[in-house]
């Protein structure tokens, strides 16, 4: 994939049907680990691989070798192994699908990715389905799509602002009062336009359609989700229509004057998995790994890199959110139609302005 290779969700729609097909006889190889194996010999074979994974930058390399670290103390193992950091998630996918049509290894053996983005890998056939509830005893609540992928933490998605030029009493308490005409041409809009999508979950397209188009009506400021949030923090807007608490929690410890809109609802909560893929050449390994994601050590560890964000976690704002209101938080749906998802964020993106 060239660098700097950037999709949309309808691009990787097509690449995920390609795969597919592609994939209905894929190539012999190293069989991944069957349902009738046991933590010990996952455990001993493990020992014989290494370990390639690909995920969200905010986590890095140090990150991902800390988690790395604490796997081997609990398990006896001395896996060594890579991470390949992405600032922008659909490339990940893109690589993955099409490494998976061509029939042959993957280059990374596990992947961590929000829910939209493993949908779109679970749809191409590239995600192993591993016994992750009997040979690790996790609850049925972390476990996603049919068995192929571990859900271990949160993202928490709302408006924020920056607190030296917006007055508390100005802050948003809505969704809808985003569009009032004071903010027009000093509100971000970032590339991530799935947010949208959520919201039609619970609004119904019609309703978002309109409110998009009211909202391209503001003129935003558009950009990657990097770069909105360091306008916003520059002061170059004075509030963010999204942003994930992978940049704003990290931001707030640091003195960052930004904060969450926090009375609007509902809130969003994407949810991060981690899966192994299928023609992993450290199939053992990676299953490892995927399940060890939802241990005490790595939420300390994420948490310190993206931020604590969880439905389960109530010392979380997104936990105090889920807690006293259950649908005061969108969450993922598996069952959400992926052809309709990419179809409502290709809408929203034209109607935003983006490509």
């Amino acid at each position: 994939m060239a660098d700097g290779m950037r999709l949309t969700r309808r691009e990787l729609l097509v690449l995920t049907g390609a795969g597919v097909v592609a994939c209905a006889a894929p190539a012999a190889g190293p069989a991944a680990p069957s349902k009738t194996v046991t933590l010990e010999s996952v455990i001993a074979a493990a020992k014989t691989e290494r370990l390639n994974g690909a995920g969200p930058s905010s986590l890095g390399e140090g990150g991902f070798n800390k988690i790395l670290a604490s796997l081997n103390t609990k398990y006896g193992t001395s896996l060594a192994g890579s991470y390949s950091s992405s600032g922008n998630l659909p490339d990940i996918v893109a690589k993955v699908v099409t490494e998976r049509a061509a029939g042959g290894k993957t280059t990374w053996d596990v992947v961590i990715l929000n829910d939209s983005f493993m949908s779109s890998l679970v749809q191409a056939d590239a995600i192993e389905t591993n016994p992750y509830k009997d040979l690790f005893k996790l609850p049925a609540a972390a476990i996603s799509y049919d068995g192929r992928a571990i859900s271990f933490a949160n993202q928490l998605v709302l408006p924020v602002y920056n607190t030296k030029l917006v007055s508390s009493s100005e802050v948003p308490k809505s969704w809808e009062d985003m569009l009032d005409p004071k903010w027009k041409g000093k509100i971000g809009v970032h590339n991530a336009v799935h947010h949208m999508v959520r919201l039609s979950q619970v609004w119904g397209d019609e309703k978002a359609t309109d409110y998009t188009r009211k909202l391209a009506a503001q003129n935003p400021k558009l950009g990657l989700i990097n770069e909105v949030f360091q306008s916003l923090t520059l002061g170059q807007t004075l509030l963010s229509w999204t942003q994930t608490n992978s940049q704003v929690d990290p931001a707030i410890a640091k003195g960052t004057p930004v904060a969450y809109a926090a009375d609007i609802r509902p809130a969003l909560a994407p949810t991060y998995h981690a899966a192994a893929l299928k023609g992993a050449p450290n199939p053992n390994a990676a299953m490892l790994l995927a399940s060890f994601m939802t241990d005490p050590s790595v939420y300390e560890v994420w948490g310190a890199a993206m931020g604590k964000q969880s439905i389960t976690d109530p010392t979380t704002l997104l936990g105090k959110v889920y807690a006293k209101s259950a649908k005061d938080a969108i969450t993922w749906d598996d069952k959400f139609d992926p052809t309709l998802f990419a179809d409502r964020e290709k809408k929203y993106r034209q109607i935003l302005g983006y490509p």
